[in-house]
């Protein structure tokens, strides 16, 4: 990465452009042409006018300076055989190279002195592009380029860094415009309520998973209990169980009334022999 200030192509749009040797206002930048193929911007496209009826295309050659107004040198001639390339990439999807979607090109960061694109950037196609952070991306690690998508590394898309984390550690210095200032923080602050939100939710989530499984335990813990205390009732019954008292008699005499148990008469088995029948005389 560079640490040579650079500036966003939004910084850029709708600032006033004057000319060098009149100072008469000619417009507003409304967009910049690159060529992609080589990552240079090429033209600067004017409005003016009416509702901005007028069209002015500058090229890169052609402007003097960049600071808060764009000074446009128009004695300087352009090669008329060199058309300029009417291509943006704002608007382009971001793939990568296995086939995956990674979000798209909003914006990108170059050189105010030469014009070279340094990087471009990203939103995410996760929750962190609905919060707005962006990603840069190095012209070196895109691999192919159409009219509507371009295909970067893999790797270099997992191993991104956003934008304001670049800032953040002097990797890129950017001029900040008071409102970008101000949209950087909010957007900042906005992504630690949202992760701050979320780590809440699963902290609760996490405590109330863990109050409805010690709570199931202890309803299992319990059942087991009373399942084994109703078993060891059972046996006991079973071990200690009366058998049906056999019927009694009562005998009754002058002085008392005895309850006796009554038990069955014995049984004297007689063996006995058996004669047969005489047979009847014929």
């Amino acid at each position: 990465m560079t640490t040579a200030t650079v500036l966003r192509q939004t910084q850029l749009l709708n600032r006033l452009v004057l000319d060098l040797k009149t100072a008469e206002e000619l417009g507003q930048v409304e967009r910049l042409w690159i060529d992609p193929t080589l990552h240079q911007i090429v033209g600067v496209v004017c409005k003016s006018g009416l509702f901005g009826g007028k069209k002015y295309t500058f090229g890169w050659a052609q402007i003097s300076a960049i600071g808060d107004s764009v000074i446009v040198d128009r004695d300087r001639e352009l090669d008329p055989n060199q058309p300029l390339p009417q291509e943006s990439l704002i608007g382009h999807e971001v793939w990568t190279d296995t086939g995956n979607k990674a979000g798209g090109v909003v914006d990108y960061l170059f050189n105010p002195q030469t014009g070279e694109i340094l990087y471009y950037m990203y939103t995410s196609s996760g929750w962190a592009g609905v919060m707005g952070s962006k990603y840069i991306l190095a012209p070196t690690e895109i691999t192919s380029l159409g009219s509507k998508r371009l295909i970067a590394q893999n790797a270099a898309i997992q191993n991104s860094i956003s934008h304001r984390d670049a800032i953040q550690q002097n990797l890129i210095q950017v001029k900040l415009l008071p409102d970008e200032q101000r949209e950087q923080e909010e957007i900042a602050a906005l992504e630690g309520d949202v992760q701050s939100f979320f780590d809440r939710g699963k902290a609760i989530a996490d405590q109330v998973a863990k109050r409805a499984k010690e709570t199931a335990e202890g309803v299992t813990e319990k059942a087991k209990e009373q399942y084994i205390q109703l078993r060891a009732e059972l046996e006991a019954a079973e071990q200690t169980e009366t058998p049906t008292p056999p019927p009694v008699i009562i005998d009754i005499d002058e002085d008392s009334v005895e309850v006796l148990p009554l038990t069955p008469p014995e049984v004297e088995i007689i063996e006995t022999q058996t004669t047969p029948f005489p047979e009847k005389a014929e």
